[in-house]
């Protein structure tokens, strides 16, 4: 990621943990300017309630993002999803997928709920 859109995105998700998890309107331009049109995309995720954090007694984790036809593994800088490997790492047309925005943005409101999970679970789901 650029680091000058690195540093800016940090300080719009620092300002949503500052507010109380809430998305002022000078925010959501800011996401909105950064992001375009993924940012809506990534808060209509969380609005829907489509993401999950899936953590272990061992403290590994990872998010699983509900998307319209399967459903995502994703960490902050990863996703399985395809507009990640082709937008993100492949053309550098974007630093990062919606699911990703999701849940920089889900994380600073402090909306994700936490599911626990067994390390089985969770090394099947990273072999699957």
């Amino acid at each position: 990621m650029n680091p000058i859109v690195s540093l800016t995105a940090n300080e719009l998700f620092a300002q949503i943990k500052q507010n109380n998890g809430q998305i002022s309107d000078s925010i959501l331009f800011g996401l909105t300017f950064i992001f375009k049109k993924v940012a809506q995309e990534a808060i209509s995720l969380l609005e829907e309630n489509r993401i999950v954090f899936l953590k272990t007694s061992s403290g590994r984790g990872y998010y699983r993002v509900e998307g319209k036809n399967e459903a995502y593994l994703c960490y902050p800088h990863y996703c399985s999803c395809l507009s990640f490997m082709y937008s993100v790492v492949l053309h550098l047309e974007s630093c990062m997928c919606k699911h990703q925005l999701a849940i920089h943005i889900g994380e600073a409101m402090g909306c994700i709920p936490t599911q626990d999970i067994t390390d089985n679970e969770y090394e099947d789901a990273l072999t699957a």
